[in-house]
C-alpha cells in the first residue's frame, strides 16, 4: 500500500483496519467509561456506530466522495450515544473537506481532520475539555503545523498526538482524575487511529491492556458531586422533517436536560440529549415531522449494571408486552416465557407492576413494544423492588428481532447490550 497517498479503495481498508482495532478493544472502553456518566456504554456505542458505516462501503469503493456520501449517511442515521454522535459528525467534516478528490493525500487528511473536529464542536451545545474534542482540537493544530509528508507519516504523528493528548484529559476533566482513568472516548478515537495505522503499515491489531490506561485515582480532585447525573435518560431520536418550524426549539431543549447535541442535514434532524422526559422531548419532535428512530437509555440503570458487572447472583428474565395471543406462541419459541398481552386498552402502571411482581427474577429485562406503553413501564420503574432495564422497542416486530439476542446465561447487561444492537439492525 503506497504510504504517501491512498486511493478510495485503500482508504476504505485502513478505516476498516480502524474499527477493526476498536472492536476489538471496546470492553475495555466500557469499563474505563466514567464520563458523562459511568454507563459502561462507550465502546458498544463507539463500535455500533462505526460498524453501520463500515457495512455499508461493501461493495462501493469507487471514490472518495462516494464512500462519504454513503459512510456519512449511516453514521447519521445510526449513532449511538454521545460518543458515537461525535463520531458521525467528525466523520462528517472529514469527507467534507475531502471532497471529490482523487486520492487521499497528507494534505487531505489533515484538513479533513480539522473540518471534522470544526463539526464536532458546532454540533455540540457544550463541549467539554478532556474528552473527544481535547483530542481533536490537538490532533488538528499539530497536523496543520507540521505538515506531515504522506499519510504514513501523518497516521504516525496522528499516534503520537493523540497519545499525548489523551493521558491529559484526567487533567483537564476531574471526574477522570477521581476515577483513575483516562477519557474513554477519547482513547477510542486513539483505538481508531492506531488500527488505521496497524493496517496501512501491514501489522495486526493489537488487545491493549487495561492497566496501561489507569493511574492512582485523586479523591481531592474537583468536586465529587459534580459526578452525578444530573439526568436520567440519554434519549436520541432522528427525524424525517416536514415544513414546520421551531424557532425555540434550542432553547427548549436546554431547558429540558443537558449533554445536547443537534444536527439538521438535508431532510434529517438528528437530537441526542440527557432529560428526565423523553417523552416530552418526542412530542415536541413528532410535530417537526416523522420519527424514524428513537432511543431511551436510562443512564441510572446502565451505571448500576455496570456496577454489578460479573455478578452471579439472581436470574434474568424478560417481560414482552403482545396485542395478542398469536404473538406470545412467537415469544415463547424465542425463549420468552413472559408476556403481557392487551387488547385494545393499553395497561395501566398497576397492572404492568403486578405482571412484574408475578415474575420470579431479580432482573428483568422489559419490552414495550409499543410507544404509549413506554412512558407507564417508566413510571413503574420508580415503584417497583424490580431491578428493570428497559428497551425502548416500539413495535412488537423489533421486540422478536432483539429477543434473538437473549442468554440466559449471559450477564444482565451482555443481554441489554445484545438486544440493543438487534433493535438497532431492526430499525435499520
Amino acid at each position: 500500500m503506497n504510504e504517501l497517498s491512498l486511493k478510495p479503495a485503500e482508504f476504505v481498508s485502513i478505516l476498516r483496519g480502524g474499527f477493526t482495532y476498536l472492536e476489538l478493544n471496546r470492553a475495555l472502553l466500557d469499563r474505563l467509561n466514567v464520563f458523562p456518566v459511568p454507563d459502561g456504554d462507550t465502546g458498544a456505542n463507539m463500535a455500533s456506530t462505526l460498524a453501520s458505516g463500515i457495512e455499508t462501503l461493501k461493495g462501493h469503493e469507487e471514490s472518495l466522495i462516494d464512500i462519504g456520501n454513503r459512510f456519512n449517511k449511516e453514521l447519521n442515521r445510526c449513532s449511538r450515544g454521545n460518543s458515537g454522535f461525535i463520531l458521525a459528525r467528525f466523520f462528517h467534516g472529514f469527507f467534507e473537506a475531502i471532497g471529490n478528490s482523487a486520492l487521499l493525500t497528507s494534505e487531505k487528511f489533515s484538513r479533513g481532520i480539522s473540518n471534522g473536529s470544526y463539526h464536532v464542536n458546532g454540533a455540540l451545545f457544550s463541549p467539554a475539555e478532556g474528552t473527544m474534542i481535547s483530542i481533536l482540537s490537538a490532533l488538528s493544530s499539530a497536523l496543520l503545523k507540521d505538515k506531515p509528508a504522506g499519510i504514513s507519516q501523518a497516521l504516525k504523528l496522528t499516534d503520537v498526538i493523540c497519545t499525548e493528548a489523551l493521558f491529559k484529559t484526567p487533567k483537564q476533566l476531574p471526574v477522570l482524575a477521581r476515577a483513575g482513568v483516562v477519557d474513554s472516548g477519547a482513547l477510542g478515537l486513539v483505538f481508531i487511529f492506531r488500527g488505521m495505522l496497524a493496517a496501512l503499515t501491514g501489522s495486526d491489531p493489537v488487545k491493549e491492556e487495561e492497566s496501561d490506561y489507569r493511574f492512582a485515582p485523586d479523591p481531592d480532585a474537583g468536586d465529587a458531586e459534580e459526578d452525578l447525573p444530573e439526568y436520567r435518560f440519554c434519549t436520541e431520536a432522528v427525524v424525517r422533517r416536514n415544513n414546520e418550524q421551531d424557532t425555540n426549539l434550542d432553547e427548549w431543549l436546554k431547558s429540558m436536560g443537558n449533554s445536547i447535541a443537534l444536527v439538521n442535514e438535508d431532510k434529517l434532524m438528528k437530537i441526542h440529549i440527557h432529560t428526565n422526559e423523553p417523552q416530552a422531548v418526542f412530542q415536541r419532535l413528532e410535530k417537526l415531522g416523522e420519527l424514524e428512530h428513537t432511543k431511551v437509555d436510562d443512564m441510572q440503570e446502565q451505571t448500576r449494571l455496570v456496577s454489578a458487572e460479573g455478578s452471579s447472583s439472581g436470574t434474568v428474565a424478560i417481560l414482552a408486552f403482545v396485542p395478542g395471543e398469536g404473538f406470545e406462541r412467537i415469544y415463547e419459541d424465542l425463549g420468552v416465557s413472559n408476556c403481557f398481552i392487551y387488547g385494545d386498552t393499553l395497561p395501566s402502571p398497576e397492572e404492568i407492576s403486578k405482571a412484574l411482581n408475578s415474575i420470579d427474577s431479580e432482573h428483568i429485562i422489559v419490552m414495550p413494544n409499543n410507544s404509549n406503553i413506554l412512558p407507564s413501564v417508566m413510571a413503574v420503574r420508580d415503584i417497583t423492588t424490580k431491578k428493570l432495564s428497559i428497551l425502548p422497542t416500539q413495535t412488537v416486530i423489533q421486540g422478536i428481532t432483539a429477543s434473538y439476542g437473549f442468554s440466559a446465561d449471559d450477564t444482565v447487561s451482555d443481554n441489554v447490550d445484545s438486544k440493543n444492537g438487534f433493535i438497532n439492525d431492526a430499525v435499520g
